[in-house]
């Protein structure tokens, strides 16, 4: 069952200081320690963790920021936009894309400019893909939280760089799969471990030495009883109906228990998320960590 507000608010209070003292980077753009503006940044993750059940597709993309400024993705997906759209950039593509569709000439709408949804969402309001002002951990936490309360599922949806990549981890597969006809491999599930291991910045940035918001949304899933399910060209999420709503408490402790906070427990979260994938604690990892 969907949380009111007063519970909500209960849910967060109960780990408020872990959020504070795991997430103590947000200080830099956030006044994350005064008790009024986390009341602020609690109510603008309520409006997004509210606006999940009335998301029009029932799922949530997920992926690298650079979905946020997708033409083809936001005329399709639409965006979250609970507590309004966080860059300027998405603001616009939003703002043309309603414009066409009034003059009926939207992307959503099919004029063949990229993938088309059978029944266009709005672009904005209770959209699939995360793109909000007051953004904080907590906020992020209440998108995954939010949507697998309700049951949704979750898509993984690549950025352009990315594609190339996995266009060359495909072929590979494929190529592999018409040599070897009878042998029972898994090539779609191989071919998303490839992908990922040659692009691991899609989940440790390697630059900073700190994992990225997927890998920490990827553990929420894991938390919350997900299962993925590997083809070419899709990775997507499906819920267990048996398991109990998430919490923010077993989130926030999970992730602590884990060292998400610490870049010292780098193998460690990368483990988990190898396990929860592919069923193997050392199938994805960051360069030099093979044997730790």
């Amino acid at each position: 069952m969907p949380l009111t507000r007063q519970q909500f608010g209960r849910d967060i209070n109960a780990v408020v200081d872990v959020y504070r003292a795991d997430n103590a980077w947000v200080n830099r753009w956030a006044r994350w320690n005064q008790r009024n503006h986390m009341d602020h940044y609690i109510d603008a993750a309520f409006r997004l963790y509210d606006a999940t059940a009335r998301n029009q597709l029932g799922m949530t993309l997920l992926g690298g920021t650079g979905i946020r400024t997708c033409k083809e993705l936001i005329a399709n997906f639409g965006i979250t936009a609970a507590n309004g759209i966080q860059d300027q950039q998405t603001v616009w593509i939003a703002q043309q894309e309603e414009y066409r569709r009034r003059r009926g000439r939207g992307e959503g709408q099919g004029d063949g400019n990229g993938p088309v949804a059978r029944n266009p969402v709005a672009v904005q309001g209770v959209g699939s893909i995360l793109s909000e002002k007051d953004w904080t951990p907590i906020l992020n936490d209440a998108l995954i939280i939010g949507a697998a309360t309700g049951h949704q599922t979750f898509h993984i949806a690549l950025e352009a760089k990315e594609g190339p990549i996995w266009r060359q981890c495909e072929e590979e597969a494929r190529e592999w799969q018409a040599l070897n006809q009878g042998i029972r491999i898994d090539y779609p599930t191989w071919a998303w471990q490839e992908f990922m291991n040659r692009n691991i910045g899609m989940l440790w940035d390697q630059n900073y030495n700190v994992p990225r918001v997927l890998a920490r949304e990827l553990i929420g899933l894991s938390f919350a009883g997900y299962k993925p399910v590997f083809r070419y060209q899709e990775l997507f999420f499906m819920p267990n109906p048996a398991a109990p709503d998430p919490t923010f408490r077993e989130y926030a402790v999970g992730l602590r228990q884990l060292g998400f906070h610490t870049n010292l427990q780098r193998a460690n979260v990368m483990r988990h998320i190898s396990e929860f994938l592919f069923d193997d604690r050392r199938a994805v990892c960051v360069p030099g960590d093979e044997y730790i």
